[in-house]
C-alpha cells in the first residue's frame, strides 16, 4: 500500500485528506506537515511514497519544496487556483488536484500512484533478477529495461545502434528511436559483450553489426558510419579498440 505524506498549512484540508485515505483503502498516511520546512524534515525521515503537497504556504512554497529533494517522492499538489496546473506539472508531478478536492479525483489521482509504485517496483525486481542471472552465468546482457512514458520496455542489446553518454543517464538508439536508462557508459560497458560493442569514443559504445564505414583523420582520431547513416566520432583510443575488435 503507499505510504504518503499530507502537506497543508490549513488543518481542516489535511483532515479532508487524511479521510479520503482512509476511505479510498489504498494509500496510508505516513505523516502530516504544516509548511514546507517541517515537510522537508517529514520527507527525509518518513521517506513517504507519495506526497499531497498545498502549493501555497507560508515559507518554502509547495511550488519551490520539490527543487529542494535529491530523490523527491511522487508528487500530487493540491491548489485552491487552477493556474497553478501548469506549474504544478513542469515541477514532473503526478496530478494535481482543485480545492475543495472531490474524492473522486482524489481516488483517480492517487491510483495513478499506486499503478506507477507497482510499475517502479516491478522494473526493480526485474533489473534484480537480470543482475542475479548475468552474475551466476557469468553472461552478458542480452536485454535492457528501460522506464518509456508509464511503461517498462524490454530492449534487445543486438537491436541497439549504440549507446551514448548524457549526463547520469545513457541513450539508447535503436531503430530511429531513444530511449533513457539512469546510469554511466562505464557502469554499461563492463556488462556488454566486448565481442559486439565497442568503446569508441568517451560518449559512445556501438555495436559492430551496425558499423558501416570508418574514416580516419591525420589526428589519431576519426568517424564511424553507421549503417542508418548516423555519423559517431571516434577517439584515439576508440580507434585502438576497434582495431582490436575486427582484427
Amino acid at each position: 500500500m503507499l505510504r504518503a505524506l499530507i502537506v497543508d498549512d490549513e488543518p481542516l484540508a489535511r483532515a479532508l485528506i487524511r479521510k479520503y485515505c482512509s476511505d479510498s483503502g489504498i494509500v496510508e498516511v505516513a505523516g502530516e506537515a504544516g509548511n514546507g520546512n517541517e515537510a522537508l524534515k517529514k520527507i527525509d525521515e518518513l521517506k513517504p511514497d507519495l506526497v499531497y503537497l498545498d502549493i501555497q504556504m507560508p515559507g518554502i512554497s509547495g511550488i519551490a519544496l520539490p527543487d529542494l529533494l535529491d530523490d523527491p517522492p511522487m508528487i500530487i499538489f493540491t491548489t485552491a487556483y487552477d493556474e497553478y496546473a501548469v506549474k504544478a506539472f513542469e515541477k514532473n508531478a503526478l496530478d494535481y488536484l482543485l480545492k475543495p478536492v472531490e474524492y473522486d479525483r482524489f481516488v483517480s489521482a492517487t491510483q495513478k500512484a499506486s499503478e506507477k509504485l507497482a510499475s517502479d517496483l516491478l522494473l526493480e525486481d526485474y533489473r534484480k533478477g537480470l543482475t542475479e542471472l548475468n552474475s551466476g552465468m557469468g553472461a552478458y546482457l542480452s536485454s535492457i529495461a528501460v522506464k518509456h512514458k508509464g511503461d517498462i520496455m524490454i530492449i534487445k542489446t543486438a537491436e541497439i545502434s549504440h549507446f551514448e553518454a548524457m549526463d547520469d543517464y545513457v541513450t539508447l538508439h535503436l531503430k530511429g528511436k531513444k530511449y533513457l536508462k539512469k546510469g554511466t557508459l562505464k557502469a554499461l560497458e563492463g556488462k556488454l559483450d566486448p565481442a559486439v560493442f565497442v568503446r569508441i569514443h568517451r560518449s559512445y559504445i556501438v555495436n559492430l553489426a551496425f558499423a558501416d564505414k570508418l574514416k580516419k583523420d591525420t589526428e589519431g582520431s576519426g568517424i564511424l558510419l553507421l549503417t542508418d547513416g548516423t555519423t559517431l566520432p571516434v577517439s584515439a583510443s576508440g580507434l585502438g579498440n576497434l582495431k582490436n575488435s575486427l582484427a
